[in-house]
């Protein structure tokens, strides 16, 4: 309780302090600069976080942060008019315009991703595959070449009936790659598949770009007007005066205090005064004041779900597509199946058969 206590006493001080400065001295003036420069810091990062693609630099924070310190100091309709920007945000109606301004700069960020994912994908199968076609290497083949043609040469000739039948073996080894074939064929695939795919990216690209942009300019316009045409409410006839509808827990207690002294007190409101004034709500919710807060709340909910759910899937296929990269990366060497063709030619040896002939003869003739 002591803590709730200080830190609502913090939160007063500075509220007095953002609202306007307690007097007209130098210390008083900078602490409502302080003030109004904290806030000015915050509102600037969070149009820095929504426009990261308009405001990208350093230069461009700092120079909205400056003016939003120059106008939240010099302008009580300025101060007031970011406080309700932000309240305006838990309003019913500013909650859906930027729940379905993030909703679609979510939607389209995920649905670009997922095509730049599935073009990764297709590149990194193309270039595996080609990576293992152009694994072999013919000079290394050409030593395999010669490595079988030394052992076929240490090998024995056959020598049955060679008196008869003459022996010629001869090896051919040849080599078929099927690399030319393989690259055709995956540049053909590859051809098609972008054909249909690089449109389709291109158009989700220009289309995501655009929506992200119109979106968030769309949402802060409706959350910006409405605030607008909110505060114009409660401004007198000639715009320089707040008509406050709203009853505070200051002015309850005053009025209880004025009825305990048997004074004249304004609560509990008619009918009439009930559709005109509104009564802010403490923060101990009653059971009703808690089913509304949880209906408020349950788009919001359901919302951040489709998030998670889009995020999810893309981070599904991320993982997907580098699974796949490291299971091709662990692939086995492609094998190499060299076939031996051996040709044998077989011939009656006329000439050796006369010459032996001939020496049979002149043998008989000189015994």
């Amino acid at each position: 309780t002591g803590m709730w206590t200080s830190s609502m006493d913090v939160f007063l001080s500075l509220w007095r302090m953002y609202v306007f400065p307690r007097g007209p001295g130098w210390v008083d003036f900078l602490q409502h600069l302080g003030v109004c420069c904290f806030v000015a810091f915050i509102s600037a990062s969070l149009l820095s976080v929504a426009f990261y693609w308009f405001l990208p630099s350093v230069v461009a924070f700092a120079t909205s942060w400056m003016v939003m310190c120059v106008l939240l100091g010099c302008s009580r309709h300025a101060r007031c008019f970011i406080l309700l920007v932000f309240l305006s945000c838990g309003l019913r109606e500013g909650r859906n315009a930027l729940i379905a301004a993030g909703t679609g700069i979510v939607i389209f960020g995920h649905v670009e991703n997922i095509f730049h994912n599935f073009k990764c994908f297709l590149d990194s199968m193309t270039c595996n595959l080609r990576a293992k076609s152009f694994s072999v290497h013919f000079p290394l083949l050409k030593k395999y070449i010669e490595a079988i043609q030394w052992i076929y040469g240490l090998a024995t000739p056959l020598n049955v009936f060679d008196d008869l039948v003459s022996w010629n073996q001869t090896l051919v080894v040849s080599l078929f790659s099927p690399r030319h074939v393989l690259e055709a064929q995956l540049n053909n695939t590859k051809g098609e598949v972008l054909s249909v795919l690089h449109p389709v990216t291109t158009m989700m690209e220009v289309f995501s770009s655009l929506g992200q942009k119109l979106l968030a300019f769309a949402g802060l316009f409706l959350v910006l007007l409405s605030t607008g045409l909110f505060m114009k409410r409660f401004l007198g006839p000639w715009g320089c005066k707040f008509e406050n509808i709203y009853i505070t827990r200051q002015f309850v207690q005053f009025d209880e205090k004025e009825r305990h002294q048997q004074r004249p007190c304004v609560l509990p409101l008619n009918k009439r005064e009930r559709k005109k004034y509104v009564v802010i709500p403490s923060f101990r919710l009653t059971p009703k004041e808690r089913k509304n807060l949880g209906l408020f709340f349950l788009p919001i909910l359901t919302h951040l779900s489709i998030w998670v759910l889009f995020t999810a899937a893309d981070y599904l296929l991320y993982r997907l597509i580098f699974s796949v990269s490291k299971q091709f990366q662990s692939l086995t060497r492609l094998e190499v199946h060299l076939k031996l063709h051996k040709e044998v030619h077989f011939w009656l040896p006329v000439l050796k058969m006369i010459r032996k002939k001939h020496t049979d003869i002149e043998a008989e003739d000189n015994p």
